[in-house]
């Protein structure tokens, strides 16, 4: 009875998606679950990630068997449970099971999502602004179409998503700017941003180590090593244990021992027994991830991939010679400063230092006491933290509204406060030895 008439026309009725479903659960209202239309689709997840949810949802418009529970911590919906004479009203419309009865339905399927994959959308999240910006992926290249920013205070403290409501106030803004400007291309069909990749960074990233040794089968050391199964290490130290709070975000490999070969940094194309394998871990908490996932919730996105806010900088600025003879880059922001080293064309260490731009400009205002928009404009206008170089009898005045100077402030002093701010605070890194 749940399936539509139309797609009993056909030999073959395939469930291609579940999508928003509500109040079922604890699953996500605003999440996405794809089945592929050819083959079987494998559904893995931790513990509490929404497994056993979706499969009551097949089982009851399947078998028909099974009783949808409500989600007890969404007290604000209307409502709170399913009663018997809930679950029969409940048709597959609400969960929009997708079907697709036709060649023709399936080729055009094919191409709005082939579309769709030509656009990327990323956010991120800062402690001082927040920016949205879209691409789009052609064999040229890639080509900005999309882009706006807009300031924010007070709701990311040093990485750390800490009022949700202001950050959501602050980005749909940048989210309906964006979406205008992507409509408004010519030869451009109505789309909205839907999909985002996201950056994440915070003092509470830390770096570990781990080791991971694998013997290989008799019938898999007869074949050689490919990219599937260098990726089965990868996956499997995501599953590190790690401390309750906190989660793997990213592992990089560093070293891949195969029998008598030491030191590989690639092992695609070899054979062998035995492969150990070295990797930095990146960890997190999960409140910070939780957090950044329920901004995104509440503005319509889903989540398509969580990256560190240290590698994008990276990837962007670094040149490949650079990161093959080795570099440090410090990409200093508002709240905090991130730290990614490069040897041999490897992220050997990534480090998230918490001193910033707003450390410096809050030392400003205690010490000239000046406001903290004017000491921003001190440091952006008239800041050096080289006070043998500044000038001895030269003063920076500081204006009220209506022009009339009300303080003096000598650039010698000026330099001196954010020489000492900085030689305080910016540690000496030691020479890095791979």
């Amino acid at each position: 009875d749940n399936v539509p008439q139309s797609a009993l026309t056909t030999n073959a009725i395939k469930l291609l998606g579940i999508h928003h479903p509500t109040n079922i659960n604890a699953l996500w209202e605003n999440t996405e679950l794809e089945f592929s239309p050819n083959g079987l689709t494998v559904i893995y997840g931790r513990n509490g990630s929404g497994k056993s949810g979706y499969a009551k949802i097949l089982k009851k418009y399947v078998v028909d068997t099974i009783v949808l529970l409500h989600n007890a911590l969404e007290e604000d919906k209307k409502t709170l449970g399913f009663t018997d004479e809930d679950i029969e009203s409940i048709r597959v419309e609400d969960f929009e099971f997708k079907y697709i009865d036709t060649k023709e339905e399936k080729q055009e399927a094919k191409i709005k999502q082939k579309d769709m994959n030509r656009y990327i959308a990323a956010i991120d999240l800062g402690t001082t602004k927040i920016v949205t910006i879209v691409a789009e992926v052609s064999s040229n290249g890639v080509k900005v179409i999309g882009y706006n920013q807009a300031p924010y205070q007070g709701g990311i403290m040093r990485g750390n998503v800490v009022n949700i409501q202001k950050c959501l106030e602050t980005l749909l803004p940048t989210l309906d700017c964006v979406n205008e400007q992507i409509n408004t291309m010519p030869d451009s069909d109505p789309r909205q941003i839907s999909e985002v990749y996201v950056g994440i960074s915070g003092h509470h990233l830390n770096c570990i180590e781990n080791t991971l040794h694998r013997n290989r089968n008799i019938s898999t050391s007869r074949q050689l090593i490919n990219q599937e199964e260098v990726q089965t290490m990868i996956d499997e130290m995501f599953n590190t244990p790690v401390d309750a709070k906190e989660q793997v975000l990213e592992v990089i490999p560093q070293s891949f021992n195969v029998d008598e070969q030491i030191g590989c940094s690639n092992i695609i194309g070899m054979d062998g027994d035995t492969i150990e394998a070295k990797f930095k871990l990146f960890v997190g908490k999960v409140s910070s991830v939780n957090h950044i996932k329920l901004v995104l919730n509440r503005a319509n996105l889903t989540l398509k991939k969580m990256y560190l806010s240290s590698i994008a900088s990276a990837e962007a600025v670094l040149t490949d010679d650079e990161k093959e003879l080795g570099v440090m880059m410090i990409d200093i922001g508002a709240g905090t400063s991130d730290v990614v080293v490069y040897y041999d064309n490897i992220i050997r260490h990534i480090a998230v230092i918490p001193f910033a731009g707003n450390a410096i400009t809050q030392d400003i205002r205690l010490t000239c006491e000046v406001s903290f928009k004017n000491a921003e404009l001190l440091k952006r206008q008239h800041g050096s933290c080289l006070s043998e170089q500044a000038q001895e009898n030269k003063h920076i005045a500081i204006r009220d509204k209506y022009g009339n100077i009300t303080q003096e402030i000598p650039y010698k002093y000026l330099a001196e406060t954010i020489e000492e701010e900085t030689g305080l605070r910016v540690p000496v890194f030691p020479k890095y030895r791979p």
